[in-house]
Protein backbone atom coordinates (compact mmCIF):
# COMPACT_ATOMS: atom_id res chain seq x y z
CA UNK A 1 0.00 0.00 0.00
CA UNK A 2 1.42 3.20 -1.48
CA UNK A 3 0.82 6.79 1.33
CA UNK A 4 3.40 8.68 0.38
CA UNK A 5 5.07 10.15 -2.46
CA UNK A 6 9.40 11.52 -2.53
CA UNK A 7 9.81 14.19 -5.17
CA UNK A 8 13.88 15.31 -5.64
CA UNK A 9 14.38 18.84 -6.18
CA UNK A 10 16.73 18.41 -9.45
CA UNK A 11 16.88 20.30 -12.71
CA UNK A 12 15.18 17.93 -14.42
CA UNK A 13 12.27 17.94 -11.34
CA UNK A 14 12.65 13.60 -11.58
CA UNK A 15 9.92 11.85 -9.61
CA UNK A 16 11.82 9.21 -7.45
CA UNK A 17 10.18 5.77 -7.50
CA UNK A 18 9.61 4.64 -3.46
CA UNK A 19 8.28 1.46 -2.04
CA UNK A 20 6.97 3.50 1.07
CA UNK A 21 6.76 0.75 3.10
CA UNK A 22 9.52 -1.18 2.13
CA UNK A 23 11.88 1.75 2.46
CA UNK A 24 10.36 2.57 5.95
CA UNK A 25 10.73 -0.63 7.22
CA UNK A 26 14.44 -0.33 6.92
CA UNK A 27 15.13 2.56 7.87
CA UNK A 28 15.88 2.49 11.95
CA UNK A 29 15.81 6.55 12.38
CA UNK A 30 11.97 6.39 11.36
CA UNK A 31 9.18 4.58 13.55
CA UNK A 32 5.79 4.45 11.39
CA UNK A 33 2.39 3.23 12.02
CA UNK A 34 -0.09 2.89 9.14
CA UNK A 35 -3.92 3.92 9.39
CA UNK A 36 -7.29 2.79 7.35
CA UNK A 37 -10.46 4.03 8.95
CA UNK A 38 -13.33 3.19 6.45
CA UNK A 39 -17.30 3.65 7.08
CA UNK A 40 -19.38 0.69 6.61
CA UNK A 41 -22.29 3.50 5.54
CA UNK A 42 -22.99 5.44 2.61
CA UNK A 43 -23.61 9.22 3.32
CA UNK A 44 -25.63 11.95 0.82
CA UNK A 45 -27.16 14.96 1.64
CA UNK A 46 -29.30 14.90 -1.73
CA UNK A 47 -32.02 13.01 -2.71
CA UNK A 48 -31.70 9.20 -2.90
CA UNK A 49 -33.79 9.95 -6.61
CA UNK A 50 -30.80 11.52 -7.93
CA UNK A 51 -28.97 11.02 -11.29
CA UNK A 52 -25.70 12.60 -12.50
CA UNK A 53 -26.92 13.90 -15.95
CA UNK A 54 -23.54 13.67 -16.83
CA UNK A 55 -19.83 12.65 -14.95
CA UNK A 56 -18.92 15.87 -13.11
CA UNK A 57 -22.39 15.40 -11.41
CA UNK A 58 -21.23 11.46 -10.35
CA UNK A 59 -19.62 13.45 -7.07
CA UNK A 60 -22.78 13.79 -5.82
CA UNK A 61 -23.66 10.55 -5.50
CA UNK A 62 -23.63 8.74 -2.27
CA UNK A 63 -20.22 7.82 -0.94
CA UNK A 64 -18.34 6.15 1.88
CA UNK A 65 -15.88 7.62 4.05
CA UNK A 66 -11.95 5.86 3.52
CA UNK A 67 -9.07 7.16 5.21
CA UNK A 68 -5.62 5.42 4.32
CA UNK A 69 -2.57 7.31 6.13
CA UNK A 70 0.81 6.65 7.51
CA UNK A 71 2.14 8.52 11.19
CA UNK A 72 5.76 8.74 11.26
CA UNK A 73 7.98 9.76 13.75
CA UNK A 74 11.71 10.60 12.58
CA UNK A 75 14.96 11.16 14.75
CA UNK A 76 17.03 11.78 12.22
CA UNK A 77 18.86 15.48 12.06
CA UNK A 78 19.34 15.75 8.22
CA UNK A 79 15.75 16.25 7.74
CA UNK A 80 13.90 19.60 7.63
CA UNK A 81 11.21 21.69 7.15
CA UNK A 82 10.46 24.79 4.51
CA UNK A 83 8.52 25.83 1.85
CA UNK A 84 5.35 24.00 3.39
CA UNK A 85 7.50 20.42 3.20
CA UNK A 86 9.14 17.70 4.60
CA UNK A 87 12.95 17.18 3.19
CA UNK A 88 15.26 14.73 3.92
CA UNK A 89 19.12 14.64 3.84
CA UNK A 90 18.93 14.03 0.05
CA UNK A 91 16.32 16.74 -0.22
CA UNK A 92 13.86 14.99 -1.40
CA UNK A 93 10.45 16.52 -0.57
CA UNK A 94 8.01 14.33 1.28
CA UNK A 95 4.47 14.36 0.11
CA UNK A 96 1.29 12.59 0.47
CA UNK A 97 0.13 10.28 -2.45
CA UNK A 98 -1.72 11.50 -5.40
CA UNK A 99 0.16 14.97 -5.97
CA UNK A 100 1.29 16.32 -8.98
CA UNK A 101 5.29 16.87 -8.43
CA UNK A 102 4.53 20.07 -10.36
CA UNK A 103 1.58 21.69 -8.44
CA UNK A 104 4.54 21.06 -4.79
CA UNK A 105 5.55 24.85 -4.00
CA UNK A 106 9.07 23.80 -3.63
CA UNK A 107 9.38 23.65 -7.16
CA UNK A 108 9.12 27.20 -7.81
CA UNK A 109 11.21 28.17 -5.19
CA UNK A 110 14.78 28.07 -3.39
CA UNK A 111 16.08 25.13 -0.94
CA UNK A 112 17.20 27.44 2.43
CA UNK A 113 20.82 27.79 3.20
CA UNK A 114 20.77 27.88 7.53
CA UNK A 115 17.35 26.37 8.76
CA UNK A 116 16.37 27.88 12.42
CA UNK A 117 17.62 24.69 15.05
CA UNK A 118 15.24 23.77 17.44
CA UNK A 119 15.56 21.57 20.61
CA UNK A 120 12.53 19.02 20.88
CA UNK A 121 9.99 17.17 19.00
CA UNK A 122 8.29 19.54 15.69
CA UNK A 123 5.08 18.41 14.22
CA UNK A 124 4.64 18.68 10.58
CA UNK A 125 1.28 21.16 9.84
CA UNK A 126 1.38 22.43 6.66
CA UNK A 127 -0.15 20.19 4.06
CA UNK A 128 -1.83 23.14 2.58
CA UNK A 129 -0.74 26.99 2.81
CA UNK A 130 -1.72 28.35 6.20
CA UNK A 131 -3.58 31.58 4.28
CA UNK A 132 -6.57 29.39 3.11
CA UNK A 133 -9.16 29.30 5.47
CA UNK A 134 -11.38 26.23 3.88
CA UNK A 135 -8.21 23.94 3.68
CA UNK A 136 -7.37 24.60 6.93
CA UNK A 137 -9.95 23.52 8.74
CA UNK A 138 -10.77 20.43 6.14
CA UNK A 139 -6.87 19.24 5.98
CA UNK A 140 -4.48 20.77 7.98
CA UNK A 141 -6.46 20.54 11.66
CA UNK A 142 -7.28 17.05 11.23
CA UNK A 143 -3.88 15.98 11.22
CA UNK A 144 -3.33 17.16 14.76
CA UNK A 145 -5.99 14.15 15.40
CA UNK A 146 -3.10 11.41 14.27
CA UNK A 147 -0.61 13.69 16.25
CA UNK A 148 -2.60 13.28 19.33
CA UNK A 149 -3.89 9.98 18.98
CA UNK A 150 0.09 8.72 18.03
CA UNK A 151 2.21 10.89 20.39
CA UNK A 152 0.46 13.13 22.34
CA UNK A 153 -0.48 17.04 21.44
CA UNK A 154 0.82 17.96 25.24
CA UNK A 155 4.36 15.93 24.14
CA UNK A 156 5.20 18.14 21.00
CA UNK A 157 7.16 21.16 21.58
CA UNK A 158 6.70 22.91 17.79
CA UNK A 159 3.82 23.14 15.38
CA UNK A 160 5.66 24.01 11.76
CA UNK A 161 2.75 25.86 9.58
CA UNK A 162 5.30 26.66 6.47
CA UNK A 163 7.61 29.82 6.07
CA UNK A 164 5.20 32.80 5.87
CA UNK A 165 2.97 35.04 8.02
CA UNK A 166 0.02 32.48 9.17
CA UNK A 167 -3.23 34.33 9.07
CA UNK A 168 -5.27 35.46 12.43
CA UNK A 169 -7.42 32.04 12.09
CA UNK A 170 -4.54 29.85 12.11
CA UNK A 171 -3.72 31.44 15.96
CA UNK A 172 -7.43 31.22 16.90
CA UNK A 173 -8.42 27.38 15.84
CA UNK A 174 -4.57 26.21 17.28
CA UNK A 175 -5.86 28.09 20.80
CA UNK A 176 -8.81 25.38 20.77
CA UNK A 177 -6.18 22.91 20.98
CA UNK A 178 -4.01 24.33 23.72
CA UNK A 179 -1.42 25.15 20.98
CA UNK A 180 -0.25 28.56 22.15
CA UNK A 181 1.75 31.06 19.59
CA UNK A 182 5.09 30.44 20.89
CA UNK A 183 4.76 27.04 19.48
CA UNK A 184 4.02 28.00 16.37
CA UNK A 185 6.66 28.24 13.68
CA UNK A 186 6.79 29.66 10.50
CA UNK A 187 10.31 29.47 9.03
CA UNK A 188 12.52 26.58 7.81
CA UNK A 189 13.34 24.75 10.79
CA UNK A 190 15.47 21.58 12.15
CA UNK A 191 14.41 19.47 15.31
CA UNK A 192 15.83 16.46 16.88
CA UNK A 193 12.70 14.97 16.32
CA UNK A 194 9.84 15.16 13.31
CA UNK A 195 6.34 13.77 13.45
CA UNK A 196 4.11 13.88 10.19
CA UNK A 197 1.06 12.18 9.03
CA UNK A 198 0.14 11.60 5.54
CA UNK A 199 -3.27 10.71 4.25
CA UNK A 200 -5.29 9.92 1.08
CA UNK A 201 -8.54 9.70 0.69
CA UNK A 202 -9.79 6.46 -1.20
CA UNK A 203 -11.38 7.74 -4.80
CA UNK A 204 -14.96 6.48 -5.26
CA UNK A 205 -17.31 7.55 -8.11
CA UNK A 206 -15.23 8.15 -11.08
CA UNK A 207 -12.40 9.64 -9.07
CA UNK A 208 -13.31 11.85 -6.21
CA UNK A 209 -12.01 11.38 -2.84
CA UNK A 210 -14.30 13.16 0.18
CA UNK A 211 -12.84 13.88 3.41
CA UNK A 212 -13.55 11.55 5.93
CA UNK A 213 -16.13 11.41 8.22
CA UNK A 214 -13.51 11.31 11.36
CA UNK A 215 -11.99 14.33 11.04
CA UNK A 216 -14.91 16.13 9.88
CA UNK A 217 -16.19 14.68 13.64
CA UNK A 218 -13.07 15.79 15.31
CA UNK A 219 -12.40 19.29 14.08
CA UNK A 220 -16.50 20.03 14.70
CA UNK A 221 -16.02 18.57 18.08
CA UNK A 222 -12.97 20.52 19.32
CA UNK A 223 -14.48 23.81 18.62
CA UNK A 224 -17.95 23.56 19.13
CA UNK A 225 -17.05 22.10 22.50
CA UNK A 226 -15.27 25.33 23.37
CA UNK A 227 -18.00 27.32 22.47
CA UNK A 228 -21.32 28.63 24.59
CA UNK A 229 -24.47 27.71 22.37
CA UNK A 230 -26.76 27.80 24.66
CA UNK A 231 -28.40 30.97 23.52
CA UNK A 232 -28.81 32.63 20.56
CA UNK A 233 -28.79 36.01 20.98
CA UNK A 234 -29.09 37.56 17.81
CA UNK A 235 -28.08 35.10 15.02
CA UNK A 236 -31.08 34.36 12.55
CA UNK A 237 -32.24 31.22 10.93
CA UNK A 238 -32.06 32.27 7.01
CA UNK A 239 -28.66 33.54 5.86
CA UNK A 240 -27.29 34.58 2.26
CA UNK A 241 -23.27 34.37 2.36
CA UNK A 242 -21.49 36.64 -0.02
CA UNK A 243 -18.40 36.23 -1.40
CA UNK A 244 -15.84 38.42 0.45
CA UNK A 245 -12.56 39.77 -0.80
CA UNK A 246 -12.04 38.59 -3.96
CA UNK A 247 -12.12 39.30 -6.95
CA UNK A 248 -13.15 35.90 -8.78
CA UNK A 249 -16.17 33.69 -8.88
CA UNK A 250 -18.47 36.68 -8.70
CA UNK A 251 -22.26 36.42 -8.92
CA UNK A 252 -23.23 38.63 -11.36
CA UNK A 253 -26.71 39.48 -10.44
CA UNK A 254 -26.48 39.33 -6.81
CA UNK A 255 -28.16 41.97 -6.16
CA UNK A 256 -31.45 41.40 -8.17
CA UNK A 257 -30.92 38.12 -6.26
CA UNK A 258 -30.64 40.38 -2.89
CA UNK A 259 -34.13 42.15 -3.47
CA UNK A 260 -35.73 38.76 -3.68
CA UNK A 261 -33.91 37.87 -0.45
CA UNK A 262 -34.98 40.65 1.07
CA UNK A 263 -39.08 39.68 0.99
CA UNK A 264 -38.30 36.47 2.73
CA UNK A 265 -36.10 37.98 5.62
CA UNK A 266 -32.73 36.47 4.93
CA UNK A 267 -29.78 37.86 6.40
CA UNK A 268 -26.72 39.14 4.28
CA UNK A 269 -23.49 37.79 5.71
CA UNK A 270 -19.90 38.31 4.94
CA UNK A 271 -17.51 36.00 6.88
CA UNK A 272 -14.24 38.26 6.09
CA UNK A 273 -12.45 39.45 9.60
CA UNK A 274 -15.49 37.38 11.57
CA UNK A 275 -13.92 35.25 14.58
CA UNK A 276 -14.18 31.42 14.30
CA UNK A 277 -15.98 31.46 16.97
CA UNK A 278 -18.71 34.41 15.17
CA UNK A 279 -18.82 32.25 12.06
CA UNK A 280 -19.69 28.94 13.85
CA UNK A 281 -22.56 30.43 15.59
CA UNK A 282 -23.35 31.72 12.59
CA UNK A 283 -23.78 28.10 11.08
CA UNK A 284 -24.81 26.34 14.50
CA UNK A 285 -28.09 28.75 14.46
CA UNK A 286 -28.76 28.63 10.72
CA UNK A 287 -31.77 26.46 9.20
CA UNK A 288 -31.44 27.95 5.50
CA UNK A 289 -27.82 28.91 4.04
CA UNK A 290 -27.62 30.28 0.17
CA UNK A 291 -23.91 31.20 -0.53
CA UNK A 292 -21.73 30.79 -3.89
CA UNK A 293 -18.88 28.23 -3.49
CA UNK A 294 -15.94 29.23 -1.22
CA UNK A 295 -14.43 28.83 1.58
CA UNK A 296 -17.18 30.15 3.65
CA UNK A 297 -18.77 27.30 2.99
CA UNK A 298 -16.59 25.12 5.04
CA UNK A 299 -18.66 26.22 8.14
CA UNK A 300 -20.82 23.78 7.07
CA UNK A 301 -18.67 21.56 9.29
CA UNK A 302 -20.69 23.68 12.25
CA UNK A 303 -24.09 22.87 11.58
CA UNK A 304 -26.70 21.70 13.64
CA UNK A 305 -26.67 18.46 13.48
CA UNK A 306 -30.36 16.54 13.87
CA UNK A 307 -29.67 12.72 13.58
CA UNK A 308 -33.62 12.13 12.73
CA UNK A 309 -34.33 15.02 10.71
CA UNK A 310 -32.73 17.01 8.21
CA UNK A 311 -33.69 20.22 9.30
CA UNK A 312 -31.25 22.77 7.92
CA UNK A 313 -31.27 23.43 4.01
CA UNK A 314 -28.07 24.53 1.86
CA UNK A 315 -28.15 26.01 -1.46
CA UNK A 316 -24.80 26.00 -3.32
CA UNK A 317 -24.08 28.82 -6.36
CA UNK A 318 -21.93 26.93 -9.54
CA UNK A 319 -20.53 28.61 -12.49
CA UNK A 320 -21.10 26.78 -15.57
CA UNK A 321 -17.95 25.07 -15.93
CA UNK A 322 -16.92 23.63 -12.12
CA UNK A 323 -18.26 21.76 -9.20
CA UNK A 324 -17.15 21.30 -6.05
CA UNK A 325 -17.86 18.19 -4.11
CA UNK A 326 -16.29 19.87 -0.78
CA UNK A 327 -19.52 21.73 0.98
CA UNK A 328 -21.51 18.41 -0.49
CA UNK A 329 -19.69 16.13 1.97
CA UNK A 330 -19.92 18.81 4.61
CA UNK A 331 -23.48 18.82 4.27
CA UNK A 332 -23.55 15.00 4.25
CA UNK A 333 -21.93 14.66 7.46
CA UNK A 334 -24.08 17.62 9.06
CA UNK A 335 -27.04 15.46 8.18
CA UNK A 336 -28.58 18.18 6.35
CA UNK A 337 -30.37 19.00 2.78
CA UNK A 338 -27.56 20.08 -0.11
CA UNK A 339 -28.84 21.63 -3.26
CA UNK A 340 -26.78 23.26 -6.06
CA UNK A 341 -27.37 25.52 -9.43
CA UNK A 342 -25.79 25.86 -11.68
CA UNK A 343 -24.99 28.87 -14.39
CA UNK A 344 -26.32 27.88 -17.74
CA UNK A 345 -23.99 30.27 -19.28
CA UNK A 346 -20.55 29.83 -20.43
CA UNK A 347 -18.86 32.42 -19.14
CA UNK A 348 -14.67 31.85 -19.69
CA UNK A 349 -14.52 33.98 -22.11
CA UNK A 350 -10.67 34.85 -21.75
CA UNK A 351 -10.04 30.61 -21.31
CA UNK A 352 -9.18 31.33 -17.95
CA UNK A 353 -9.01 28.90 -14.66
CA UNK A 354 -12.93 27.75 -14.53
CA UNK A 355 -11.97 27.85 -10.70
CA UNK A 356 -12.07 31.66 -11.07
CA UNK A 357 -15.59 31.95 -13.30
CA UNK A 358 -18.07 34.25 -12.06
CA UNK A 359 -21.49 33.21 -12.54
CA UNK A 360 -25.01 34.15 -12.95
CA UNK A 361 -28.13 32.20 -11.06
CA UNK A 362 -31.69 31.68 -12.42
CA UNK A 363 -33.82 34.20 -10.13
CA UNK A 364 -36.74 32.05 -10.73
CA UNK A 365 -35.38 28.81 -9.60
CA UNK A 366 -34.09 30.63 -6.55
CA UNK A 367 -36.96 32.58 -5.73
CA UNK A 368 -38.75 29.26 -6.19
CA UNK A 369 -36.52 27.09 -4.10
CA UNK A 370 -36.68 29.73 -1.10
CA UNK A 371 -40.47 29.33 -1.00
CA UNK A 372 -40.31 25.62 -0.86
CA UNK A 373 -37.43 25.63 1.53
CA UNK A 374 -39.60 27.99 4.28
CA UNK A 375 -42.39 25.63 3.83
CA UNK A 376 -40.95 22.56 5.14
Amino acid sequence: MNFLNLFRKSPKNLIVPLDEIDFLAKNPNIHFKLWNEKSEKYYSAISPNFIPENENQKRFLPFYSHLEGVFLEIEDKNFYLAHQHLFDGQNNVWYHKGVKKENLPIFSQKLPFFPKKLKGTIAYLCNTPATHYGHWLRLVLPLLRAYEAEFGLENIDYFYVGDTKPARFVYETLQFWGILPNKIIHQPCKADKYLAFFSYWQRQNGGYGYLDVESFEYVRNKILSKINLQENCCYKPNIYIARGNVSWRKVLNEERLLKILEKYDFEYRKMDNLSIEEQAKIFYFAKNIIAPHGSALTNLIFCQKNIENKNVNVLEFFSKNHLCHTSYTLASYANTNYFWVQDDEDRNEQDTDIFFEDMNISEEYFENWIKNMLKN
